[in-house]
């Protein structure tokens, strides 16, 4: 009864310290997963746009935004002829200075002067002779002060009635003749405005060559929006007349099976989800073109030319690992039709000089369970040597014990202790294996 009591409670002792082990150990749990594949392209992209260029030389005056959608017949801005507006602001400008010294440069100059004289020297005169108790002299200074502030400002009615009335008829014909100089630029169909450019707009897929990539002269151009002189020709803005736009890419047959035209398909640029359909699947140079044509997010990436594709397509599932977990190992192999079984002990009969004997070997993994056609892997114990001749089971013949292979293996940790296990990887990526050989949620341990 003691001796029962103590086996148990031995166990308990030594299973709680491989538990202790086991919990200090890094490890993960083997789940099921689906490893697909990524893979990268460069694509072009195309869209219903044009460059819309300048008619005249002059200066440009612009009123909306970039990337803003406008209604057919908008006004985008005013281009000035910058000769004749030039003179004419300058003559607004001197008129503007005429305006605000009119007074003192018209023909009423003395008799603002004679005014304007005449008011200080009537509060100059009750000054000198002002008594703290004579009020009826300061109520006259106030009157005369009056009087003369009424004739003044009669005087300056007359000026305006007369002169500058005149000059503000002669700025409405500037004015007039400044709008005849400008000519509106307007929008000649519904869409988006953008102020870049790359001379590629009007391409068409169609276009797109495998080579264009190599060949663009990268990049986009900003045009300034600040009051600036233009030549005749120069890029005003750019029109895109549709939400639709379209991206081509090239790739190999193999891959090519995976698009079907009319087929829509996910894919990544920067991060960003998007989806777009299959409009078209050609071949061109030894190569496929495909073009996907996508419906929404135009305006995000209507300043983009050259882009990066990215589509994650399903691959193997099964038990999925991290590539950390797995290692690699050296053993031997030999055929199954070798190995004998000696009271449950794999062994090997190795002819020798003084008589055939078993050699005992730790097999850690079977490649098949038919003895004619699998194999048995081991690591090479002590007392036996490559070379060595080996006899099958049953029969006389002989084989020389050399064959070696490389194996993958993880450790397991379940139940508190390590246990080597050979895999076979199925499917595999830089990150993660599908395997076989372990069974679902093992503990594995990352080494």
């Amino acid at each position: 009864m003691y001796i029962l009591i103590g086996v148990i409670f031995l166990y308990v002792v030594i299973q709680s310290f491989f538990l202790a082990q086991s919990s200090s150990l890094n490890y993960v749990v083997a789940q099921r997963g689906d490893l697909g594949e990524t893979e990268s392209y460069t694509g072009v992209i195309t869209r219903e746009e044009q460059l819309i260029r300048a008619s005249q030389s002059g200066v440009v005056e612009y009123y909306y935004p970039g990337n803003r959608h406008l209604s057919k017949g908008t006004r985008i801005c005013s281009l000035r002829d910058n000769y004749y507006g030039d003179l004419l602001e300058q003559k607004m400008d001197n008129l503007y200075e005429q305006l605000r010294n009119e007074a003192a440069a018209s023909e009423y100059a003395e008799d603002f002067q004679r005014l304007d004289t005449q008011i200080g020297e009537q509060i100059a005169s009750y000054v000198r002779r002002k008594n703290a108790n004579n009020y009826d002299s300061l109520y006259a200074m106030k009157n005369n002060v009056v009087a003369t502030m009424d004739q003044r400002e009669n005087l300056l009615a007359i000026l305006q009635n007369e002169r500058i009335n005149a000059m503000l008829k002669e700025q409405g014909i500037y004015e007039e003749q400044l709008n005849s100089q400008s000519a509106n630029i307007t929008i000649p169909q519904a869409g988006m405005i953008a102020y870049t450019y790359d001379n590629y707009e009007g391409w068409t897929w169609e276009q797109i060559t495998p080579d264009f990539v190599s060949a663009y002269q990268g990049g986009y151009e900003t045009i300034p929006l600040n009051l600036q002189t233009i030549e005749e020709g120069d890029p005003l803005y750019r029109l895109v007349t549709d939400q639709a736009w379209q991206i081509t890419f090239f790739t190999d047959a193999d891959r090519a099976e995976t698009f079907e035209e009319g087929s829509s398909y996910e894919f990544y640029i920067d991060g960003n989800t998007l989806r777009g359909k299959v409009i078209a699947k050609e071949q061109a140079a030894g190569q496929y073109k495909i073009v996907l044509e996508v419906s929404d997010y135009m305006s995000n990436y209507a300043g983009w030319r050259i882009v990066n594709l990215e589509f994650q397509f399903s691959g193997e599932e099964g038990i999925q690992i991290p590539q950390e977990c797995i290692m690699k190992g050296e053993y031997y192999r030999v055929p199954l039709s070798y190995v004998y079984d000696s009271l449950g002990q794999d062994c090997l009969m190795i002819r020798q000089e003084g008589g055939d004997v078993l050699c005992p070997i730790e097999v850690v993994y079977t490649r098949s369970e038919e003895k004619e056609t699998g194999y048995a892997y081991f690591e090479l114990p002590e007392g036996l040597s490559e070379g060595a001749l080996m006899i099958q089971s049953g029969t006389d013949q002989v084989m020389i014990l050399q064959e070696k292979e490389t194996l993958s293996y993880v450790f397991t940790v379940n139940g508190g202790y390590q246990e080597l296990q050979i895999v076979e990887i199925l499917y595999e990526t830089d990150r993660y294996a599908i395997v076989d050989g372990i069974r679902l949620y093992d503990q594995i341990l990352i080494p």
